[in-house]
């Protein structure tokens, strides 16, 4: 783990799981990956890490091309128990993205609220409605 400014970073296979300046967690994965069971777990327990006990925002964007393995996917959507993430806000960047985002809201209860982006300046403010619940 990593500081960087005031936020903190951890890079796994994936790509990147941050903390920013404003305290929302972030998920950066690289470009064109294809999202495994692996990585889902492994992303899981960084998030937790971060999150440090506490409950949490989630931001999660998704880059160029790639995608999640249904595995990943379900295990993903499927953590509730100690789950910090009470609100994740995911940015969908591609039709691909958009239909496998859209299939995991509409057919997994996530127990939290979830929510897709076209635009990240949207998918925060979002997030910020629910400030009040992290205490």
């Amino acid at each position: 783990m990593s500081i960087v400014g005031e936020s903190e970073e951890v890079e796994i296979d994936m790509g990147m799981i941050l903390r920013r300046e404003d305290g929302i967690l972030c998920v950066v994965p690289k470009d064109n990956y294809f999202v495994t069971l692996k990585d889902a777990k492994e992303s899981y327990e960084v998030v937790k890490t971060l999150a440090d006990g506490k409950r949490a925002l989630l931001l999660s964007l998704t880059g160029v091309g790639g995608t999640i393995h249904d595995e990943a996917r379900d295990y993903w959507v499927s953590r509730k128990e100690n789950n910090p993430i009470i609100a994740e806000a995911i940015v969908a960047k591609s039709l691909v993205h958009r239909i496998v985002v859209n299939f995991a809201i509409k057919f997994y209860n996530a127990g939290r609220a979830i929510k897709m982006f076209n635009a990240e300046s949207d998918a925060i403010n979002w997030l910020n409605t629910f400030r009040s619940k992290l205490t």
